[in-house]
C-alpha cells in the first residue's frame, strides 16, 4: 500500500497492518525490522533508519513519509524549533509532537490517512473542508495517537485507540476507545480564520525558502524569518507564555486568533502605530517578560525585531544611561545580549564594545565638538560610555575595568546631565554609535586592557625606559630628567592622561600645565625610543606582541 501524500508514518503503518490483519508492531517484525517502541518520535526515526528494507518489501520506490512527503509541515516545524530552540527553551529544536488533531471529514475521504501537517500546533484549519480542525475524540476527550495503543492493536486508522472512559491509560491491559473519528463534529471556519491561516502558510513557505530575505516591518529592517518568529513571540505573550499554543493539545481557534492579532500588530506602517496596536491588545508590554524596560532585561532571551520596535516607541523616555544600555543611537537598538542561550546566525550582530578596544580616555577628536581635548575627565567619561553601549554594567564597574578610580563613577551622570541639558545629547549618542562602528569595522591593533594591566606596574615601567636608554642607539635629545620621559611614554602606551595615572607617575591639576611644557620639548624626536620600550615591556611581561604601533588613531 503507497503512503498517501504527506501521510504520517504511523498512520501508513496502521492503514497497512490493518489491511494484512496485523497489528504495527508485527507488522514491522514480519517485515525483519522489529521493534517495541511505542512513542511516535522514536517509532518514525526507526522507520526512517529502516526505510529502504521497507520499501524494498512492499516494491515503493523513493518511499517518502511524514515531513519528507509535506513541505508545509517541514517548514511549520522547522520555524517552530527554531522559535523554540531560540527563545523558549535553547536545549533542544526538535518538535516531537504528542498527539494529532484531525479533520474528520478528510478521514473519510480519504480512506483514513492521517496527514503530517496535522501534527503541527500551527496548522489549525483544513482548507479543504473549510472546518477547525478537532484536537479531541469526543467519546474519551483524549488527543488521538497520544498514547502506544495503537502500535499494538489491529484497528482502522479511524478508530480512536487510546484508553476507554474510566480506563487508565498506562494500565497493561486497557479496552480501547474505538470511537469512529470520521463522525466527529466539526466546527466551521470563518473566513476571517481562513484567510489568517492561509497567509501563515505562505510566510511559512517563504521564511524558510528565503529566510535572509530583507523586509521592512513597521519602518525596522529585519528579515522573513525575524518575522516569523515574531509572529510566534507575540501569539506566546497573547497566551502569557501559556505553551499548549505550540501543542497539538492546543485549541486551534485561540492559536489562529493569536496569530491574526500578531498580524495585525506587525502589519502597522511604522513603531509608532505599531506599539500603539500591540498596547491596545496589552502586546510589547514594557513590564511584561517578553519586552521589558525595567529590571533584568537579559533573563529571557529577547527577541531582536519586537525589542527594537518596543525600544524606538519609548526610546525618548528612557534615561541617557538605558539609552546607552539599548543602544537607541541606532536605527535598530536592541537589548544586551544574554548570556544565558547561544546565538543563532539568524539573530542581527550588534556586539558589545570589547574593552581591549577603549584606552582610558578616548582618542583627541573623535567626539568634538561635544568633547574637548583639553577635557580629560569628559573624554575618560566618554570611554566609559563607549563601553557602557549594548550592557547594563555599573558605572563603578566600568571604572575599574578601564583602571580609573572607583570614585570616578561619580562624573559619567553629570556629564550625561550636562549634554542633555545643553540639548546635545541625542547628536552626541548618535556621534557615539558612529565611532562604535568605526571600531567594529577597523578595530584598533592594540589591547589597551593588556596595556593598561602591563603599565599600572611603574616599577617594571621605570625598567624598561632606563634599559631602553641604555641600549637605544639614538636615544634623543631631551637632557632633562629620565622621570619626564617615562611619563610621556607612559601616556603614549595606554593613551591616557598623567592625572589619572597610578602614583608616582600621577600628576596634581595644578603640575599638569608645566608636564604639558614639558612633553611638547620633548616632541617626537624620542619615538624610536618610546617604540624600543613598548617592545622590551611586552617582551618582559609575554603578554603582547612586539610588533603592534606604540599609539593609535581611528582613521
Amino acid at each position: 500500500m503507497r503512503p498517501a501524500e504527506g501521510e504520517q508514518v504511523t498512520s501508513w503503518l496502521v492503514r497497512t497492518g490493518h489491511r494484512y490483519d496485523l497489528s504495527p508492531q508485527q507488522l514491522l517484525a514480519a517485515m525483519g525490522v522489529p521493534t517495541t517502541l511505542t512513542r511516535i518520535a522514536t517509532v518514525e526515526e526507526h522507520v526512517g533508519r529502516n526505510r529502504d528494507v521497507i520499501a524494498a518489501h512492499f516494491g515503493l520506490r523513493g518511499l517518502a513519509l511524514g515531513a519528507r512527503g509535506d513541505v508545509l509541515a517541514y517548514c511549520l516545524n522547522s520555524l517552530l524549533g527554531t522559535y523554540r530552540y531560540l527563545y523558549l527553551d535553547h536545549r533542544t529544536h526538535i518538535i516531537t509532537a504528542k498527539g494529532s488533531r484531525y479533520c474528520p471529514m478528510c478521514l473519510a475521504d480519504n480512506g483514513g490517512a492521517w496527514l503530517e501537517r496535522w501534527r503541527s500546533p500551527l496548522y489549525p484549519v483544513c482548507f479543504e473542508h473549510d472546518v477547525l480542525l478537532e484536537r479531541h475524540c469526543p467519546t474519551c476527550g483524549r488527543p488521538p495517537w497520544s498514547t502506544g495503543g495503537w502500535m499494538v492493536r489491529t484497528r482502522e486508522s479511524w478508530s480512536c485507540t487510546e484508553a476507554a472512559p474510566g480506563e487508565r491509560p498506562r494500565r497493561a491491559r486497557t479496552f480501547s476507545c474505538g470511537e469512529d473519528l470520521r463522525t466527529a463534529p466539526t466546527r466551521s471556519a470563518t473566513p476571517q480564520q481562513l484567510e489568517t491561516a492561509r497567509l501563515i502558510e505562505s510566510l511559512a513557505l517563504s521564511a524558510v525558502r528565503d529566510a535572509d530575505e530583507s523586509l521592512e516591518v513597521a519602518g525596522v529592517s529585519s528579515d522573513r524569518l525575524d518575522y516569523f518568529t515574531a509572529l510566534l513571540e507575540l501569539l506566546d505573550e497573547r497566551n502569557h507564555g501559556e505553551r499548549t499554543v505550540f501543542e497539538v493539545s492546543g485549541d486551534p481557534e485561540v492559536v489562529i486568533e493569536g496569530l491574526g492579532v500578531a498580524l495585525r500588530v506587525l502589519d502597522a506602517p511604522d513603531v509608532t502605530s505599531c506599539a500603539a496596536v500591540a498596547d491596545s491588545y496589552g502586546l510589547l508590554d514594557p513590564n511584561g517578560s517578553h519586552t521589558p524596560i525595567a529590571g533584568d532585561t537579559r533573563g529571557r532571551a529577547r527577541h531582536p525585531l519586537l525589542g527594537a520596535i518596543r525600544l524606538l516607541s519609548v526610546a525618548e523616555h528612557l534615561s541617557p544611561a538605558a539609552q546607552l544600555t539599548f543602544r537607541t543611537g541606532r536605527l535598530r537598538p536592541r537589548y544586551p545580549v544574554s548570556d544565558r542561550r547561544p546565538r543563532h546566525p539568524a539573530e542581527p550582530v550588534a556586539e558589545q564594545i570589547p574593552l581591549a578596544w577603549i584606552p582610558q580616555q578616548l582618542w583627541p577628536g573623535v567626539l568634538a565638538p561635544h568633547i574637548a581635548d583639553e577635557d580629560y575627565k569628559a573624554r575618560a567619561c566618554a570611554a566609559m560610555f563607549l563601553a557602557r553601549l549594548g550592557t547594563p554594567r555599573p558605572w563603578q564597574l566600568i571604572a575599574v575595568d578601564l583602571g580609573l578610580p572607583r570614585s570616578f563613577a561619580a562624573y559619567p551622570p553629570a556629564l550625561l546631565r550636562r549634554l542633555r541639558a545643553t540639548g546635545t545629547w541625542p547628536d552626541f549618542l548618535r556621534s557615539l554609535e558612529t565611532l562604535a562602528d568605526q571600531l567594529i569595522e577597523s578595530p584598533p591593533p592594540i589591547d589597551y586592557s593588556e596595556r593598561r594591566w602591563n603599565a599600572n606596574d611603574t616599577d617594571l615601567v621605570t625598567k624598561v625606559m632606563h634599559y631602553a636608554l641604555e641600549h637605544a642607539p639614538h636615544p634623543g635629545r631631551y637632557d632633562g630628567p629620565t622621570k619626564h620621559l617615562i611619563q610621556v611614554f607612559w601616556e603614549l602606551y595606554t593613551g591616557s592622561d598623567l592625572r589619572l595615572a597610578p602614583e608616582p607617575f600621577g600628576l596634581a591639576e595644578h603640575v599638569h600645565p608645566h608636564h604639558q611644557a614639558v612633553r611638547a620639548r620633548i616632541g617626537t624626536g624620542h619615538d624610536d625610543l618610546f617604540a624600543a620600550a613598548a617592545i622590551h615591556l611586552a617582551e618582559a611581561t609575554t603578554t603582547g606582541s612586539s610588533d603592534i604601533p606604540l599609539w593609535w588613531q581611528p582613521p
